[in-house]
């Protein structure tokens, strides 16, 4: 079964909340017996197996994303795993502006930020842009900053 990137999204949030829960002592394992203690590390590579699990589960159906309510270190650690997928274009909305990333034929990534999705679509000139000589994650981190 391939997953959806709303169901990617779910389930990369499901494991954030997880991951959390486990952070501040929180997390509870309903299938653990009652004198079973979880590790670190044993959540850890739980973690990343079923990261695993999802990544190789999903099929990306498109690079537009809304990140209207992702912070900036949610934002990038979306972005990582879309790199880690092969993904060399993204656009997203975010903080009311319209991101537009692509790959530079020269290397590395160009950027260009519109005012709305609306000015993107009419073509209007970007309010910022640039060069990137680094990777995706980076060009975005340039972006927003």
């Amino acid at each position: 079964m391939k997953l959806t990137n709303l169901q990617y999204s779910v389930l990369i949030q499901a494991l954030h909340n997880a991951q959390e829960l486990h952070e501040e002592g929180d997390f509870v394992d309903p299938y653990a017996e009652n004198d079973e203690k979880l590790t670190d590390e044993d959540f850890t590579k739980a973690l990343d197996e079923v990261e695993t699990i999802i990544m190789d589960s999903w099929e990306l159906v498109e690079t537009k994303f809304d990140f209207e309510e992702s912070t900036e270190a949610e934002l990038l650690a979306h972005v990582a795993i879309l790199e880690a997928k092969g993904v060399m274009s993204l656009k997203f909305n975010r903080g009311g502006l319209f991101y537009d990333i692509d790959e530079h034929s020269e290397g590395g990534f160009y950027y260009s930020v519109y005012k709305s999705i609306e000015a993107y679509n009419r073509g209007e000139d970007d309010i910022d842009g640039g060069l990137c000589t680094s990777t995706l994650t980076n060009a975005v981190e340039m972006a927003l900053n």
